[in-house]
This record gives C-alpha cells, structure tokens and sequence, in this order.
C-alpha cells in the first residue's frame, strides 16, 4: 500500500507529538534529579562537618588517653620506689 505525502506528514506530526511529550516528561525527570543532587550535596555536607567532629573528638581521647598513660607510668614507678622502701625497711631487724 503506497502511502501518500500527506499520510506520511500525518504519522510524523504524531511522531513529533509523543517525542514533545517524552521531552516534557524528561525534563521533569531533570529537574527532579536536580532537586535530588542538591538534597544529597546539603546532606552529604552535614555527614561531613560530623565526621569532622567526631575526629576532633577522637584526636582529644586520644591525647588525653596519652597524658592518662605518662600520669600512670610516673605513678607505677612511684609506686615501685615505694615497694622497695617498705621491703627495705621490713629487711632491718631492730637491734637488741
């Protein structure tokens, strides 16, 4: 069947319509997808600042852990000095 100018003109103006109307509907796709990006950017920043944080934080235990580690190492050796004090002094026996 031999399809005339104009049948042809007909089937590509529909053609042209559909495509307008997927055009139109990936644009709301577009847009939704820029709304999502910013959405992520402004969450992924906020997960940032807290990963910072939480950093910070930790750097702190872990210095403080470090003077908790030299007050507790001056402590055992005072704590020896005194052992040996004590034993030294048990070692004396009184003199008769």
């Amino acid at each position: 069947m031999a399809e005339t100018l104009d049948t042809l003109g007909g089937k590509i103006d529909a053609l042209t319509k559909r495509f307008d109307g997927v055009d139109k509907r990936l644009d709301g796709v577009d847009k939704r997808l820029d709304q999502v990006q910013s959405t992520l950017g402004v969450k992924i920043d906020a997960v940032e600042a807290l990963a910072k944080l939480a950093v910070e934080r930790l750097d702190d235990v872990l210095k403080k852990d470090v003077g908790n580690s030299l007050a507790h190492a001056r402590l055992d050796a005072r704590i020896d000095d005194h052992d040996l004090r004590i034993l030294a002094l048990e070692g004396r026996q009184p003199r008769t």
